[in-house]
């Protein structure tokens, strides 16, 4: 397949996409053996932002190492978050999980996480995974209409370590978000658990048309702190 060929291809996927996460399922399904190599073609650099950043802001616990941490990939898709994950060094186990079956099945196939099923984020959808299990929780490129509702931010919260880190990102403008209200949405929910005496929300928006505005939370045992980084 072509360069242009690619291009098109992406084209036609992008354009099927809507706000509703099972439909697009079936998108993913339909394209996830050719996922990867379409993904080098636009640059997708996410993974690789979301993983340098997560192994700066690692905080291990006295006494430990990274092999003793645990991370969870939430959409993990093809893997490819994972994969970053560990060119940067992170050397722990990776669970993940994704709604779309046959993606599942390919990333399965690169042996990078200990863990990995089938699974719709949804609210009120329980997750198979159990609470405070977690060093880090990522999110590369999901948290947006039509894929992860961002009021599934709270159970993912719940996974976490006291200490443990959360970290991914909106993009500000997509085919199913064509105004941008992902970044406004996710504001609003950071916002409300602050007023509720759950945390700090500091707001720093991404200047990156890739990366779109990334989120960086850390839980301590006490209180929370959210941060929007610039990367």
């Amino acid at each position: 397949m072509s360069q242009n060929e690619k291009e098109t291809r992406i084209s036609n996927i992008v354009s099927q996409l809507s706000l509703c996460a099972e439909h697009n399922v079936l998108i993913y399904d339909k394209c996830a053996r050719e996922y990867d190599d379409l993904a080098e073609v636009f640059g997708f650099d996410v993974p690789r932002r979301i993983a340098d950043y997560c192994m700066k802001n690692l905080s291990l616990p006295k006494g430990t190492t990274v092999k003793s941490c645990t991370a969870l990939d939430v959409a993990a898709g093809t893997g490819i978050t994972a994969e970053a994950l560990k060119k940067a060094g992170f050397t722990g186990a990776i669970d993940g999980f994704d709604g779309s079956s046959e993606m599942v099945k390919v990333a399965a196939t690169k042996q990078i996480h200990r863990t990995i099923v089938q699974h719709l984020a949804l609210p009120n959808h329980p997750l198979p995974f159990a609470g405070k299990t977690y060093d880090v929780v990522v999110i590369g490129s999901a948290m947006n209409p039509g894929h992860v509702p961002h009021e599934c931010l709270h159970d993912f919260l719940d996974l976490l370590k006291p200490g443990g880190i959360l970290l991914f990102n909106v993009s500000h403008l997509t085919t199913t978000d064509p105004d941008g209200q992902a970044s406004g949405s996710v504001r609003r929910i950071l916002q409300d658990m602050s007023k509720e005496g759950k945390g700090e929300c500091i707001l720093d928006e991404v200047n990156s048309l890739n990366l779109g505005l990334c989120c960086f939370i850390r839980l301590v045992v006490c209180w929370w702190s959210c941060y929007f980084i610039r990367i």
